[in-house]
């Protein structure tokens, strides 16, 4: 009688599902030191090898609350700022300092990889210098790491505040979390500095206003003067033909044009002396523009725009004063170091499983080329 189970008699390599089953069941112990050594070499390739983290943080804008402590800054209307220097809101006016605008300069600052490449160098322990002797080829691996760095735009649900995703890969927590905190603190210096420096180019634009303004009208007012001059020496009126007091008095409360108002009663010696101290505040390169106005109205002419020019440079210099511009504690993007999101890198976990499962199909193979070599010598043809 002829066997219907071939796999027992040694006719053909073939086996079914129930033969597979009892031969893991009989070899376990193969399969098993099988499973055990593809399970060592995967736990060797991950100590070897860390799972890299993918790190983010997301960068915000300040709060409104921060905002507002620019709100005196903003108030000032600074007409002559150039163009790119404003952002226009409705009718005229313009902010300075807001928080949009803030965090695209934060972002720009960052994009640069200047501060990154910094705290690169810094931090981590990972990158060999060595054997890099070339401060060139140095710069270009740290920008090479730098790279890395991924900085992605993101609009929160109500699709209004913008906002922005910093993500890279590291295999140490610690060291990437020092990398970005140092890197980020960096950038926010340089913004500060840059703001700072944008503030100040803005007040000595408007004094440099007030200063032309004002040496203007120093000039005409010293050409009138010298007119007036040449008819009080010709009409003889060497002392006031006025008494010192109601010229005063006119000077202080009669609105009055330089060139209406007839200076040559004041007599030559006043208007020498008028001449003399215009002459001098004109030549001197130094001369700022109090000095200008102080002489101006000595002189009796009330230059009232130089004036509101002026004013307006002194409550642009106090409000920079209190602003946080100029403080330790100025922040241009809303980000916190204790919420860095550290999410595993799941390529170790799928090489551990693959090894896992090769190990079983090995040690399933080793069993089932065991069996077949020991039916075959008890079933020799």
């Amino acid at each position: 009688m002829k066997e219907n189970n071939s796999a027992y008699t040694g006719s053909s390599p073939e086996i079914n599902v129930f033969d597979l089953l009892f031969l893991i069941v009989n070899n376990k112990f193969k399969i098993l030191i099988s499973l055990i050594l593809f399970s060592s070499i995967g736990i060797l390739y991950i100590n070897l090898y860390p799972p890299a983290f993918k790190v983010s943080i997301k960068i915000d804008p300040i709060s409104y609350e921060e905002e507002s402590n620019y709100e005196f800054l903003n108030s000032i209307k600074l007409s002559n700022v150039e163009e790119d220097q404003k952002i226009k809101f409705d009718g005229d006016e313009f902010k300075v300092i807001t928080a949009e605008k803030l965090l695209d300069i934060f972002i720009n600052e960052l994009s640069t990889l200047e501060g990154i490449t910094k705290s690169l160098e810094k931090n981590s322990k990972s990158i060999e210098f060595a054997e890099i002797k070339n401060p060139d080829e140095k710069n270009d691996l740290l920008l090479k790491i730098a790279k890395g760095f991924k900085i992605q735009e993101e609009l929160n649900w109500k699709k209004t505040k913008l906002s922005y995703l910093v993500t890279f890969s590291s295999r140490d927590i610690t060291e990437a979390k020092l990398i970005l905190e140092d890197a980020l603190e960096y950038t926010n210096k340089q913004v500060q500095l840059a703001v700072s420096n944008e503030l100040k180019n803005i007040k000595n634009a408007l004094a440099n206003d007030v200063v032309y303004e004002s040496k203007s009208i120093a000039l005409s007012t010293l050409l009138y003067l010298k007119s007036q001059y040449v008819i009080a020496e010709k009409f003889s009126v060497n002392e006031p033909s006025l008494e010192a007091k109601v010229i005063n008095l006119l000077k202080e409360n009669v609105q009055w044009e330089t060139k209406e108002f007839p200076l040559y009663l004041l007599g030559t010696q006043i208007l020498e002396q008028h001449i003399n101290d215009l002459e001098n505040i004109v030549d001197n390169v130094n001369s700022s523009e109090r000095d200008f106005l102080e002489v101006l109205s000595s002189i009796g002419v009330f230059a009232l725009n130089p004036l509101n020019q002026l004013s307006k440079v002194s409550r642009l210099e106090e409000a920079i004063m209190f602003s946080p511009v100029n403080k330790d504690t100025f922040r241009s993007a809303n980000y916190q170091i204790d919420l860095i999101d550290f999410s595993k890198s799941a390529m170790n976990t799928i090489i551990m499983i693959i090894l896992i499962i090769i190990g079983f199909i090995f040690g399933v193979f080793i069993s089932l080329i065991s069996s077949l070599a020991s039916r075959s010598d008890k079933n020799p043809n």
